[in-house]
């Protein structure tokens, strides 16, 4: 029976949600910038410490491997951008959205424990 502990699958140490929101109400614009008015901004990121995963054991003694090796962090940060048009007594509004707005490949899961272990730097 092993005497050592190792991480759980699911051992995720560190997550920060923020969400920014930056908005103009009628007759209100952004530093004086014209037809900025019912102009909103909206951020959500995401942010994840690595997960650990098991790098291909060396021996017979698998356990001695499992989850001592953690995933690249992860990052998402998505975009809303919306802009209020009043005519008369009607009021619409159009948006654009934008996900992960910095186009980051992030890695949930491994399908090849193996593969990734050649391509991971040593160092980090």
């Amino acid at each position: 029976m092993p005497t050592t502990e190792t991480y759980l699958d699911w051992d995720h140490r560190h997550t920060i949600s923020a969400n920014m929101d930056f908005r103009t109400l009628d007759r209100q614009t952004f530093f004086g910038i014209p037809y900025t008015e019912n102009l909103g901004f909206n951020f959500i990121l995401n942010y994840g410490s690595g997960m650990p995963w098991s790098p291909p054991a060396k021996d017979q003694d698998a356990w001695k491997y499992e989850n001592t090796e953690r995933m690249p962090y992860t990052l998402n940060v998505d975009l809303i951008a919306d802009k209020g048009f009043r005519w008369k007594r009607y009021y619409a509004k159009v948006f654009i959205e934008a996900r992960n707005l910095f186009n980051k490949i992030n890695i949930y899961d491994l399908e090849d424990e193996e593969w990734y272990a050649l391509q991971v730097d040593a160092d980090g």
